[in-house]
């Protein structure tokens, strides 16, 4: 029996491993380790009839930068996420990327990843957060430590502000940092994102799943409230406007009531 259980607790302790996404410490805690997550064709798709609606929403001038990893990177929504942080606030703050703007100056649109500026940025952050040196992906240490030193390297100063503790979003400090132009590093579990078509008196909201722990930035908010002929409230979504990071779904809304987040960073730069 001792035998037998020395055999199977090799391949059993990495069955867990697989199974709930992340490198156990010494301490015992679980790292969550986020990485390549594909997204999962349409699984689920809810009308919603209603008599009124309304609609309380906002999003960043120009949008924000689209971005997805360079070819011959593994496992890198971290510097991805980062590439388009950086490219959104050197539109506020000249030199973040030297020698180039990230947006058209007349429009206030973010350009197009491009390969003389971008993609050797991503480069670096993908370096600077070591990603793949202690397992898939990056860790959420790893991915603010590299995005900060890539930002303090360029004379800048840069503090983070988590509004997830657990279940709870302060969804109140994230839109008045999205109003004054702040955009957020969102550090998510798999699971879902979406789709809204809206009509004049119904929507169709679309699912998909991305399949594993993955790094985006959020840039905007929609609170969509739905009445019934009476005037009363009946639902009430609350989603983030995100930037995927992939190459399928470049855009999406984040749903954060209940949401699926491990944390979520305003990215102040100073």
């Amino acid at each position: 029996m001792k035998k037998l259980f020395k055999i199977l607790i090799i391949p059993l302790s990495l069955a867990c491993v697989l199974l709930f996404g992340g490198w156990t410490t010494e301490q015992g805690a679980t790292e969550n380790r986020y990485a390549d997550a594909p997204i999962l064709s349409t699984y689920a798709s809810e009308t919603i009839s209603f008599s009124s609606r309304s609609v309380d929403s906002y999003y960043t001038p120009g949008g924000f930068p689209l971005f997805n990893q360079v070819n011959g990177m593994t496992n890198g929504c971290g510097a991805v996420a980062g590439a388009g942080i950086i490219s959104y606030y050197d539109k506020y703050y000249p030199d973040l990327i030297p020698d180039w703007n990230s947006y058209y100056p007349a429009s206030g649109v973010y350009r197009l990843q491009d390969s003389a500026h971008i993609e050797p940025m991503m480069w670096d952050l993908y370096y600077l957060m070591d990603t793949n040196v202690a397992g898939e992906g990056v860790s959420e240490q790893e991915f603010l430590k590299g995005l900060k030193t890539y930002i303090e390297n360029r004379s800048f100063n840069v503090n983070m502000q988590n509004v997830v503790s657990g279940s709870n979003f302060d969804y109140s400090t994230y839109k008045n940092a999205i109003d004054n132009n702040k955009v957020v590093a969102l550090l998510a579990h798999a699971g879902n994102i979406y789709s809204i078509s809206e009509n004049s008196n119904n929507d169709t909201i679309t699912t998909l799943y991305i399949d594993g722990s993955h790094i985006m930035v959020a840039y905007g908010y929609y609170n969509i409230k739905y009445y019934d002929a009476k005037g009363n409230l009946f639902r009430n979504d609350v989603y983030l406007i995100v930037a995927t990071g992939l190459t399928s779904s470049k855009t999406a809304f984040y749903k954060i009531n209940p949401h699926n987040l491990t944390s979520a960073y305003i990215v102040n730069i100073s």
